[in-house]
């Protein structure tokens, strides 16, 4: 996905996913292996629901994958905010 596309998805209208996402694309989406780029696009698919329930950590995704990326986005996170 191009980057203007996902700077478009990762914009969610809940300001908690926004701050995420959007840091992630901003400090680490570039310097990220390609298969975590793909998996970032991928993740931002989910719904807003269940992106919000997993970042704060009230649910586990089934897909692993996405509990990686989860774990990826929460390091950033406390790194970006430091």
């Amino acid at each position: 996905m191009e980057k203007k596309r996902l700077e478009w998805a990762c914009r969610r209208g809940m300001l908690e996913l926004d701050l995420i996402l959007e840091a992630y694309l901003r400090t680490r989406y570039q310097e990220a292996p390609q298969e975590e780029q793909a998996l970032f696009a991928r993740f931002l698919q989910e719904t807003d629901q269940d992106l919000f329930d997993w970042l704060l950590k009230k649910k586990v995704p089934v897909e692993a994958a996405f509990q990686d990326m989860v774990d990826i986005l929460l390091q950033w996170k406390i790194k970006s905010f430091q």
